[in-house]
């Protein structure tokens, strides 16, 4: 009975701790995926072409295309008020209630991709609403505000 009862104590034991284990890796896990994605497509002129990852500890990562300052990857920081700002951005302007897409007929026009948490949304900049616009006109100027560093190969 002793050791029936010293079994059932380890096997709870080693359970709680691998439930435990699987917490940390999903934070683990959660800090390498970015809070907020933008990538802007080309298009059929001069339309900047990127993406720009932006993590919850602030840190940056720009992948600059064709028609942008940095062509290339670069890294950066956001400091803690203007990510806190751009956060507030996102609820204020109602991201989370707004369409999956926004997409015109015409095929030569720039896709917008914008992603913050677990919300996508998809669009052209004549289909999309202003709150919309707003949020991305926000993350432009961060950009243009950034000091970036070049990040080296691997």
């Amino acid at each position: 009975m002793k050791y029936l009862l010293i079994s059932c104590l380890s096997a709870v034991l080693m359970l709680a701790s691998c439930k435990s284990s699987d917490k940390a890796k999903s934070k683990e896990i959660a800090a390498k995926m970015p809070e907020i994605t933008l990538s802007k497509s080309s298009c059929h002129g001069r339309c900047p072409v990127f993406s720009l990852e932006i993590y919850e500890n602030g840190d940056m990562v720009f992948r600059g295309v064709k028609f942008v300052d940095h062509v290339g990857v670069f890294t950066g920081k956001l400091d803690k008020a203007e990510h806190k700002a751009l956060r507030q951005l996102f609820v204020a302007k109602n991201f989370a209630g707004m369409e999956d897409s926004y997409l015109a007929t015409a095929k030569d026009l720039q896709l917008i991709d914008l992603v913050f948490g677990e919300k996508a949304s998809k669009f052209h900049k004549r289909r999309a609403p202003e709150g919309l616009m707003d949020i991305v006109k926000k993350i432009d100027s961060i950009i243009k505000q950034t000091t970036w560093a070049e990040k080296e190969a691997p």
